[in-house]
């Protein structure tokens, strides 16, 4: 349960960091030709912004828009490696993850020597939004590194789950073993109870209904205030929650016994993505 629920936690914070670097190719992409509305988006490739830039000088200096044409055709070519790291991070390829990270850190060197330039020059009017823009790009920084450790780490929970899977059954077990599982799965599943999940009402991630999965098949999906009941057997089950479909998940194991169980569901929001946060409610023992 706890590598399998490990695994899922890593694929969804791994999923937020490929958004953060599919934020960088599009806005990268838009900066080329915002930038000639004398405006500019965050999260957005330096390196391209100067070659619009510069294509932009060039034209208010010559009269000639070929000029800024070539440099926008080359600052949307920049943004091709970014797009390809995207594309091919996917399926947990934490490699290509790797490689935004360097492309980004990069880039961020030239915008620190700028940075640094304005500062030393005392160009303080120009130095806000590149501070705001300092802050934003250790953000994507950040969320990069965060995709490569969570891509690495989805692949090593499952092979621990596989592992711990192997170790459940092992080969040497004798031919009476089985038979005594058999006959304590057949008692528990002889008990039914009720799993009572209620999801907190909370801005956060108010437009995203909670799914709630039992042994991966879905048994609800929560708005806000909504609680859902179902049934189970008393053997242990899995009980997966998910912000949304395919977002952040939380996971609890439901042990075997014959008690009711009663949960508490809400999100708590991040910068990108929502993590789900289960609590239990102290269980009702059935008469």
């Amino acid at each position: 349960m706890n590598n399998h629920v490990e695994t899922l936690k890593n694929e969804s914070k791994y999923r937020t960091a490929r958004l953060m670097l599919l934020l960088i190719v599009i806005l990268s992409a838009v900066n080329v030709f915002a930038i000639a509305l004398e405006t500019r988006f965050l999260f957005s490739s330096y390196f391209t912004q100067l070659l619009a830039e510069i294509g932009l000088v060039l034209y208010a200096e010559t009269g000639e828009i070929v000029l800024y044409i070539v440099f926008a055709v080359i600052a949307l070519i920049s943004v091709v490696p970014y797009l390809v790291c995207w594309i091919f991070s996917g399926k947990k390829r934490a490699g290509w993850m790797i490689a935004a990270l360097v492309l980004f850190s990069l880039d961020s060197v030239f915008f620190l020597i700028d940075y640094v330039f304005l500062f030393t020059s005392e160009q303080y009017v120009f130095l806000i939004s590149y501070t705001a823009d300092l802050v934003i790009r250790a953000v994507a920084l950040w969320y990069l590194a965060w995709g490569v450790k969570h891509g690495f780490s989805a692949r090593w929970a499952a092979q621990n789950a596989q592992g711990a899977q192997q170790q459940e059954n092992p080969a040497y077990m004798t031919a009476d073993a089985p038979v005594q599982g058999e006959a304590q799965d057949a008692a528990a599943a002889s008990v039914t109870r009720q799993i009572t999940v209620t999801r907190q009402k909370s801005f956060a991630g108010a437009a995203l209904r909670l799914i709630c999965q039992l042994d991966g098949v879905q048994v609800a999906a929560l708005k806000l205030g909504e609680t859902a009941t179902f049934s189970a057997d008393g053997a242990s089950h899995e009980l997966l929650i998910f912000a949304g479909k395919g977002g952040s998940v939380e996971g609890v194991t439901i042990p075997a016994g014959t008690q009711n169980r009663s949960y508490v569901a809400k999100i708590k929001m991040g910068m990108l993505a929502g993590s789900v946060v289960i609590e239990e409610v102290s269980p009702n023992a059935i008469v």
